[in-house]
């Protein structure tokens, strides 16, 4: 075995630029695998990094005739933990973005409310001080990186203060680097439950639980869809049309991650595929050379099974150089990914190359190497001893099954490169729509800034309106600011609510699923003005819609046509359950917009002034309409509003790039499934020059022949060409199958584009069949070129 090796690697060094293509080539499927791989394993595959994650569950509401699963209601999730016998510990969550204050800076940080009992349900190791008890009031656990960042160590952050909505909360523990839940967690604050919202049509808690030892996830499931049913029998008049579920944590977490995670994967697949069937071909290529070499080993007593061990010996070294050069690639793939991701991809900071990635690389290297190395073994080690010394070249081994082989080679590569180059195609045209779809407003020259004003109560609440209606004068004096306004719910951002909404006069209904539904959004004046969204009957707000006058609101078209249909809304009155019940008047209908991201259609939408509802008055969203650079204006406004209030946190972005982040995903996907299509359909045009290339030399003594017989040049092109042509029309067939049977996998993640979309189709085959021709261009002019009298004298 040894002599074996040292002989395959003498044979490696001889012909170090052949080789090492192939090692190249072998080291871009190895690494674009491995670096997917990856990615999918420590998302989807491994176990959450918490103690006994298997234990762990999301529990939720579910609608009757729906499948969506969303948050509870305070009073269902207190009925749930009370009658609950397989559940050891259970708590909500509430919170996100949310301004804070250590000391005497003010941030946005991901922060949540939480129960005590949520360290029950993830019973960590604080790095210092303890974790929140039962009966705590107003402390907070915060992470090991924002301790450090602001207190120096962790140790130093026990017994500090954190400010959030004018309340302090003691710091009692900090926990361990690493540990975050919800996503990007730092800070943990211990939740009133005195403040908790009683309305059991108000979803407002996600929930996190641990179940008991020795309970499986179905007798839970089994318990919480019980006690969901007898909610609804109890409480018919809330509960009456929905449910209670639940999912293993990991699932509820990763979502929609798995769906594009394994479609990237298969796209490496077949990339590897293709990568196998080049590397076959090289070798095939090679293994003619090696003819009389093969046969002057079996005549000094080589054995066939010895030939076909020393060959796929090379293979397996071949592999393990590329596998190398694959897991380097890795390191550079997964840094990539990670900066392309989505930022809300879910364990995205777990993504590592750990011992099962190199040994997945190692095992593909391995597999890979018996995949393109056992049929250029077999075919070298056929050896006719007789014809091979005689003729003393490559021939010896050439015939009909060897070409026939190479040319199914050649159709697998360009059919599974369509495959891939159409789902690029789908995806990316379906990305030009969202980016072109009509949102409904003007994003362009719009900076945004999140603003947190700390308030508790109605007085305090008062105060964040009072401020901020004085602020926007303010901000809209800094040169370069056109106009600005406030709101809760900005288009694409995080804040926002929806509910069911009444319209006076109309008939009582028993049910509160019965209303319409409709988004509730907060504006100031000048609101719409600001984001270019029209006024199509009525006013805007005016500073005078205050919260000791007349409550109004503003609707949007789509709310108009759902509700009011043939009839004048202005003027009529309607309510809704956003923090009052308080009648409105209708003084305006706007345009409709696209709220949640270009992909989403128009909803119902319902306008309501800041000002009259200032319990959601302290966390706005100022936008800033700019006649030049966001980043001239930026400074100016930060200061302006720090110098007001050092309380208030600001956190700036712009309209644009909220859009551009709540279409992360489809362009994550797209860029990289473009990225492997166009590797693939690189390799196959590689793969087609190669194999037309060969066949031309072998087929020289032919076409000289020809020649010398009349026969023009074109027609000797036109010959090599029509063959060519052949392999790709079978190529593109079977692709164009493959693609069909994949469509239906892509259908969900397109927008505004069918699976079997002809332009996308007619486009990518004519721009592969157009390249094919291309690289059979120069082999085809170099057999007519042949010299018929040189090409019969070789032969």
């Amino acid at each position: 075995m040894l002599a074996d090796i040292r002989f395959a690697f003498r044979n490696l060094i001889r012909q170090p630029g052949f080789f090492a293509l192939i090692a190249l080539t072998i080291a871009l499927g190895i690494g674009a695998n491995t670096a997917i791989f990856s990615v999918v394993k420590s998302i989807v595959l491994d176990p959450l990094p918490y103690p006994e994650p298997d234990r762990l569950v999301s529990i939720g509401t579910t609608w009757k005739g729906t499948d969506r699963f969303g948050s509870l209601s305070g009073p269902d999730f207190r009925d749930l933990r009370r009658r609950t016998q397989r559940i050891e510990a259970s708590s909500y969550t509430i919170g996100g973005e949310m301004g804070i204050r250590l000391g005497e800076a003010a941030e946005f940080a991901s922060a949540h409310l939480v129960t005590t009992e949520f360290f029950r349900v993830f019973p960590i190791r604080p790095v210092a001080g303890r974790l929140m008890n039962e009966g705590d009031r107003y402390v907070a656990v915060i992470s090991q990186s924002l301790a450090e960042r602001h207190f120096g160590r962790a140790a130093n952050a026990i017994g500090q203060s954190l400010h959030f909505s004018q309340q302090r909360y003691q710091i009692v523990g900090v926990a361990p680097q690493g540990f975050h839940y919800p996503l990007k967690t730092v800070a943990w604050l211990s939740f009133d439950e005195q403040t908790e919202n009683r309305n059991r049509t108000a979803h407002n808690y996600r929930i996190v639980a641990r179940l008991k030892s020795g309970v499986t996830l179905a007798q839970a499931e089994r318990e919480v869809r019980s006690i969901g049913a007898t909610l609804a029998r109890e409480f018919p008049k809330e509960n009456a049309e929905k449910g209670l579920a639940m999912h293993p944590l990991k699932d509820h977490l990763v979502r929609e991650a798995p769906r594009t995670l394994y479609l990237l994967m298969g796209a490496v697949v077949l990339v590897m595929l293709i990568v196998c069937a080049n590397v076959t071909n090289l070798l095939l290529a090679r293994a003619t050379a090696r003819v009389r070499e093969m046969a002057v080993r079996a005549a000094v007593g080589a054995s066939r099974a010895h030939l076909i061990r020393q060959l796929l010996i090379e293979s397996l070294m071949l592999a393990l150089i590329g596998a190398a050069g694959g897991i380097l690639l890795t390191f550079l793939g997964i840094d990539a990914l990670i900066a392309l991701a989505p930022e809300n991809t879910p364990r995205l900071d777990q993504v590592r190359v750990d011992g099962p990635v190199l040994l997945f690389a190692i095992l593909l290297a391995a597999a890979s190497s018996l995949l393109f190395g056992m049929v250029p073994a077999l075919q070298a080690s056929r050896v006719d001893l007789h014809s091979a010394l005689k003729q003393g070249s490559g021939k010896g081994i050439l015939g009909g099954s060897s070409n026939r082989l190479r040319a199914a080679l050649v159709v697998g590569e360009l059919a599974f490169s369509l495959v891939l180059a159409l789902a690029a195609g789908l995806l990316f045209r379906g990305l030009l729509a969202l980016n072109q779809a009509d949102l409904g407003f003007a994003s362009e020259q719009r900076l945004v800034l999140y603003a947190h004003f700390p308030a508790e109560g109605l007085p305090g609440h008062l105060k964040a309106v009072a401020f901020f209606r004085d602020l926007l004068p303010q901000l809209k004096a800094i040169p370069g600011v056109v106009s600005a306004a406030s709101a809760m719910g900005l288009p694409t951002g995080r804040y926002g609510s929806n509910g069911a909404y009444q319209i006076e006069g109309r008939p009582a209904v028993a049910n509160w699923r019965d209303l319409p539904q409709a988004g509730f959004r907060l504006a100031s004046p000048h609101y719409f003005a600001t984001l270019g969204i029209p006024l199509m009957r009525g006013r805007e707000f005016s500073d005078f819609d205050r919260y000791e006058g007349e409550f109004v609101a503003i609707i949007s078209q789509k709310l108009a046509q759902q509700s009011f249909a043939g009839q004048d809304p202005v003027g009529q009155r309607i309510r809704c359950g956003l923090d009052s019940d308080k009648w409105m008047r209708i003084v305006g209908v706007v345009g409709d917009v696209r709220s949640e991201s270009p992909a989403s259609p128009p909803e119902p939408e319902l306008y309501m002034p800041v000002a009259q509802h200032p319990f959601y008055a302290n966390e706005l969203q100022l936008v800033l309409r700019t006649s030049g650079p966001l980043n001239a204006v930026l400074p100016a406004a930060r200061s302006l509003v720090q110098r007001l209030n050092p309380e208030v946190p600001v956190k700036a972005t712009s309209l644009d790039g909220m859009i551009a982040e709540s279409i992360s995903l489809p362009r994550f996907r797209t860029m990289l499934l473009l990225i492997f299509g166009a590797l693939a359909v690189a390799l196959a045009i590689i793969g087609v020059y190669g194999v037309v290339s060969y066949t031309v030399a072998q087929r020289v003594p032919e076409f000289g022949l020809r020649l010398a017989l009349g026969a023009e040049n074109c027609d000797v092109l036109r010959l090599v060409l029509r063959q060519g042509a052949r392999l790709v029309m079978l190529g593109c067939l079977a692709g164009l199958g493959f693609a069909t049977l994949l469509s239906r996998f892509l259908e969900s993640m397109l927008y505004e584009v069918k699976p079997h979309d002809a332009l996308t189709y007619s486009v990518v085959v004519a721009g592969l069949v157009t390249a094919s021709l291309g690289a059979m261009l120069w082999p085809a002019w170099r057999a007519s070129r042949v010299d018929p009298l040189r090409a019969l004298r070789q032969e």
